[in-house]
């Protein structure tokens, strides 16, 4: 009898023990974690062990500023989306233009002006009042940076109309200048601010976003919070930590073990281990950046605007040598989408493949246009990339297809800020590796400045291609206003690409997002914009 109350005793003691050990633990959380009694309450719902106020979103590589005209990387947009708004946006769903800081819009009759209404009662960050001084100066400033240049060149200005309307005057009219709008780059910031102190801006940022900026400490977070006056509403998740984790693997660890909530670009390694993983989930879409295959058709072996000259016949003879489901399959594991024209196929434009003629691998028809172009026992030519993965595996793959048709490749692969420098900008190259991107979803991006004639040299057009009816419909698709003789300007655009190959589109990578099975409201994009606002925690 005793022994037994003794153990009743002891069972209580016990229990009593565990209920203030696990009230005293602080299991942390990058630092967005406190310790209730009863339980995780995620949005104000208990799921288990922590309050989580926020998330830790891991980043490849540093954000090299904070201020969006002065962005240029991908990495940076991630963060520098959240502290700011544009004069519109894309929906994510029908990647159709809404309004976002202007609340409506009107082009002229001959679509060269568009006139826009800037809603009221916006505020930044500091509590002051958005104005259309501060949307006309943005813009203006976005219109006159280099970064901007490829979204910004059909622009002229922005000016003043009243307290309430600004008009953008473009040089010409252009039919994608609304996904243009909506590029990082045209991110409204606060005029008086960066007038003050324009180079500190890029560390201390005002903005109208759903967060504002707290902290930055280089090479490790940067801190934001929730904008309580947000104009859209608070958002939901309230503190977002930007983790700098430059080894891919450690900070998937840091996924796994719940020190990490979100991480963007996960290499396809991780996918199989990630996706049998409950506690994660995998995102994914087709990205923008197309990887292609290039040739120097100013001078050369590949020299050619015809398609009676001999340069041309060898640019054909490779891309019916070329097996994109096989390079995918090698260089990509399987993780990609094969590409017949210069855009991403989900861009307008993109042909129908049920009807537009495709050259898949026909080794005998190149080994025919090799003898036609005067080389029937192939040649021996270099082949430019620089030293990344994501280059010399695909290179490597094509150096054995073109063998197996006579064609000996040499890979010079090379230092990037090399390969920028020679390739890149002075075309000093044979063939090449390289990727081109889908800025927006339209044809005109990337094809009228890497294809049209006018754009030759200085990192743009460096195939070197200057073909008239290539121009004509580059111009065409650019400038038209009738969305169906834009659809049919960019197949010829496409057609031409293929029959003429200055560069042979090869295939897009597929973009990701890994995050916490708890976190909504997550979603991968093709031009790996993150919506953090869109976050929640979901509750169980």
């Amino acid at each position: 009898m005793k022994s037994s109350k003794m153990l009743r005793v002891i069972a209580c003691l016990l229990l009593v023990c565990m209920v203030f050990g696990a009230c005293s633990s602080n299991s942390g959380n990058g630092g967005n974690t406190s310790q209730p009694a009863g339980g995780e309450v995620v949005n104000g719902q208990k799921t288990g062990g922590r309050v989580k106020d926020g998330i830790v979103f891991a980043l490849n590589a540093e954000p090299t500023s904070l201020d969006p005209q002065v962005a240029a990387e991908r990495i940076t947009y991630i963060p520098v989306m959240q502290l700011y708004d544009r004069l519109v946006m894309e929906d994510p769903d029908t990647r159709e233009i809404q309004p976002m800081l202007a609340e409506s819009w009107e082009f002229n009759d001959d679509n060269t002006e568009i006139t826009f209404k800037i809603k009221e009662g916006v505020k930044f960050h500091d509590g002051s009042d958005l104005t259309v001084d501060d949307v006309v100066f943005s813009i203006n400033r976005a219109i006159n940076d280099a970064p901007s240049k490829l979204f910004s060149s059909a622009m002229d200005r922005m000016e003043k109309v009243d307290d309430t309307h600004c008009k953008l005057i473009l040089k010409y009219a252009f039919s994608p200048v609304m996904y243009c709008l909506n590029n990082v780059q045209f991110c409204i910031v606060k005029q008086a601010a960066v007038e003050a102190d324009e180079e500190g801006f890029s560390r201390n940022p005002i903005g109208t976003g759903p967060y504002k900026f707290v902290s930055w400490t280089s090479g490790a977070d940067l801190v934001m919070e929730a904008f309580p006056d947000y104009w859209r509403g608070e958002a939901e998740v309230k503190k977002v930590t930007f983790r700098t984790m430059t080894d891919t693997s450690a900070s998937v660890m840091a996924l796994e073990a719940g020190d990490v909530d979100v991480i963007a670009s996960v290499p396809n390694s991780d996918r199989a281990n990630l996706l049998a993983n409950n506690d994660v989930e995998w995102y994914e879409t087709e990205g923008a950046s197309i990887y292609i295959l290039t040739f120097n058709t100013q001078e050369g072996l590949f020299a050619g605007q015809t398609l009676e000259d001999n340069g041309t016949k060898l640019r054909q003879a490779i891309s019916y040598a070329i097996n994109r489901d096989d390079i995918i399959l090698g260089a990509l594991e399987g993780i990609g989408t094969p590409l017949y024209a210069p855009m991403a196929s989900f861009a307008f434009g993109y042909p129908d493949l049920d009807t537009f003629q495709i050259i898949e691998q026909d080794q005998d028809k190149a080994k025919a246009l090799l003898a036609e172009a005067g080389y029937p026992d192939g040649f021996t030519v270099t082949l430019r990339c620089t030293e990344a993965a994501n280059y010399t595996q695909p290179a490597v793959i094509i150096q054995d297809q073109l063998r197996q048709v006579g064609i000996t490749v040499e890979l010079d692969q090379m230092e990037r800020g090399t390969y920028l420098q020679e390739v890149y900008r002075d075309m000093k190259y044979e063939m090449s590796i390289w990727s081109m991107t889908s800025d927006y979803p339209d044809g005109d991006s990337p094809t009228y400045v890497r294809l049209h004639g006018s754009m030759i040299g200085n990192t743009n057009n460096y195939v070197g291609v200057n073909i008239p009816e290539l121009n004509e419909a580059l111009e065409i698709g650019r400038t038209s206003q009738d969305q169906e003789e834009r659809k049919a300007a960019y197949l010829k655009v496409s057609e031409i690409v293929r029959d003429y190959a200055p560069m042979i589109p090869l295939y897009s990578q597929m973009n990701n997002v890994v995050a916490n099975a708890a976190l909504t409201g997550v979603r991968a994009h093709y031009g790996m914009v993150v919506d953090i606002y869109s976050y929640g925690w979901r509750a169980e």
